[in-house]
């Protein structure tokens, strides 16, 4: 990442039970700001291990690219437009 300021990332878990009772635990989402020095490995590296139980890490944000994941955390790289 560039230097500089501060970037904000989005990450996204699932659920890896999608048939729940409450439509509010299909997915939960947090809100980070990194440093832009901060490595992407280092922003995935923290994604994984505050993944919730019972959930997979699904989507990680950043201001320019999107990261998308499967259950067994094969990554995608999707642009943003």
């Amino acid at each position: 990442m560039k230097g500089g300021e501060n970037m904000k990332v989005k990450i996204t878990w699932r659920n890896n039970f999608p048939f729940q009772d409450d439509p509010q635990d299909l997915e939960k989402h947090t809100e980070k700001e990194y440093s832009n020095e901060t490595s992407f490995n280092e922003i995935e590296t923290h994604a994984v291990l505050d993944t919730p139980e019972g959930h997979f890490l699904f989507k990680i944000e950043l201001p320019e690219v999107m990261y998308r994941y499967d259950k067994k955390g094969h990554r995608k790289t999707l642009n943003k437009q």
